[in-house]
């Protein structure tokens, strides 16, 4: 990941909450993918504790 090169590529208007929640909000969905839907696998994968998993894919509406 080379984000100097993909920072210089950023349009003149961006809002910064907005990419990061969906950058956060793929990241656990794609873990839920990989741990064929146990959080607590995907937790691991991103190395996040199992409440922190669990409260953030409550936030997205991720999960069971």
């Amino acid at each position: 990941l080379n984000a100097a090169s993909w920072i210089s590529a950023l349009p003149d208007n961006l809002d910064v909450r907005e990419v990061l929640a969906e950058v956060e909000r793929s990241l656990l969905k794609r873990a839920l993918e990989r741990a064929n839907g146990v959080q607590a696998e995907a937790a691991r994968m991103l190395n996040l504790s199992r409440s922190d998993f669990g409260y953030k894919a409550a936030k997205y509406s991720l999960g069971r």
